[in-house]
């Protein structure tokens, strides 16, 4: 069903009906099933046939729901689509799923666009998989963008090796013709998503972003119509990379650092490139927000949830600041950064993580060093005799301590 057959007002009923706070009694029967057939029970006596495909439309209208939202700008959307990605998810199984259609992979993207990128890893890592799943596009919604690259080249690689081998058999249909044409622009165009993520190159990237949007729209003339939902679902997702990666919103901070900071910058964006870290977090977007404003600020958010990395980038961004023609450094010391812990024994760790990270920023790497023994460095040793940015971890008492006694150099 197309959202232009609703008017808002109809859409605003579907979703209190659909997603609201507590479940349907049709969804909830449907939740029940899916749960007693997981633990390996029998599903529910009462489960008709018909109530897949019932359900199954009723997630599609909620796709639709939460897309019209979206495009809006009304708040409800993530939840019409959390909703959406429950009902895909519980359908999913292959004792429903008879058709085998790639309802898994629909929940996984549906989860990731509204923004619980946990519960679309969880479902993708699901030993149970759908034999018609995209690797490509499954790498994609994991967010494991050196694997994706790795499969682009991959498939351009075999698909070279059969051209090469095609005008040794009959011509293909048109509708394999037109059905390959498709696939290699969707993987030209993830490509391109992936020189962006990886080394910044910006040039393509919007032709690549209305390509996928343009293809979702081609294959609503296909056969079948939830490979179309799907790629309609991967186009947004792609869009919500882009704008929600660390690359796109790290670069409004390099208007205030110098050259060697902009290299650090770069360094940094590709290692977390490498080790599939380049998106970030709703509170690690809100965080860079607060750095672009270059005030103080608190970042409250449970654990796990990305401080450290909002914390480097702070340190980046502060041992490399612009110097402003004019101005004297008197004490002809690099700056320093005062990262503060608890504990002794926090500090070595953080020390320990710290030093993989900004120690391997190519020509511009940062100096970390703890107070604490091992690599040790005291007070009057090379912290503060070397040319080179360092940060130093500490508790709160030896900080209070440096302050009073060496106070000008912090």
């Amino acid at each position: 069903m197309n959202e232009n057959d609703f008017t808002s007002e109809e859409f605003e009923n579907i979703y209190l009906e659909l997603a609201g706070d507590t479940l349907s009694p049709s969804i909830a029967k449907l939740y029940s099933h899916y749960t007693r057939i997981k633990m390996k029970q029998p599903g529910l006596l009462g489960w008709r046939t018909d109530e897949f495909s019932e359900r199954l439309e009723e997630a599609v209208t909620l796709i639709d729901v939460g897309l019209f939202e979206k495009e809006h700008g009304l708040a409800n959307w993530r939840n019409a689509l959390r909703r959406a990605g429950e009902l895909l998810e519980w359908l999913s199984l292959p004792d429903l799923n008879d058709n085998q259609l790639p309802l898994r992979l629909l929940a996984a993207a549906v989860y990731q666009l509204a923004g619980y990128p946990a519960l679309s890893l969880g479902l993708l890592n699901n030993e149970i998989l759908d034999s018609n799943d995209s690797q490509m596009l499954t790498m994609l919604l994991k967010g494991d963008f050196p694997h994706l690259l790795s499969l682009n080249i991959s498939y351009w690689t075999k698909e070279r090796s059969r051209k090469n081998k095609q005008n040794d058999v009959e011509p293909d249909s048109i509708n394999s013709i037109i059905n390959n044409r498709i696939v290699d622009e969707v993987v030209r165009a993830l490509g391109i998503f992936c020189t962006y993520m990886r080394w910044g190159d910006a040039k393509r990237l919007s032709t690549a972003q209305k390509k996928l949007h343009d293809l979702s729209k081609l294959m609503i003339y296909g056969n079948d119509s939830y490979s179309w939902l799907l790629s309609k679902i991967v186009s947004e997702v792609v869009k919500e990379f882009v704008t929600n990666s660390l690359r796109s919103n790290v670069q409004y901070l390099l208007d205030g650092v110098s050259a060697d900071g902009k290299k650090a910058f770069e360094r940094y964006l590709r290692n977390n490139y490498r080790i599939q870290k380049s998106l970030a977090w709703y509170s690690q977007i809100k965080g860079i927000e607060r750095l672009i404003k270059d005030e103080s600020f608190t970042l409250c958010t449970p654990t796990g949830s990305g401080k450290t990395t909002i914390a480097e980038l702070a340190i980046i961004q502060s041992m490399f600041l612009k110097i402003n023609e004019g101005s004297l450094n008197l004490l002809n010391v690099a700056p320093i950064t005062m990262y503060l812990v608890p504990s002794r024994a926090l500090a070595t760790e953080v020390e320990s993580k710290l030093g993989k990270v900004l120690g391997d920023l190519g020509s511009s790497s940062v100096r970390v060093t703890g107070l604490y023994g091992g690599i040790d460095w005291g007070p009057t040793d090379a912290w503060i005799t070397s040319n080179d940015p360092t940060v130093l971890i500490c508790t709160y008492e030896k900080a209070e301590a440096l302050i009073r006694f060496l106070g000008p150099l912090f």
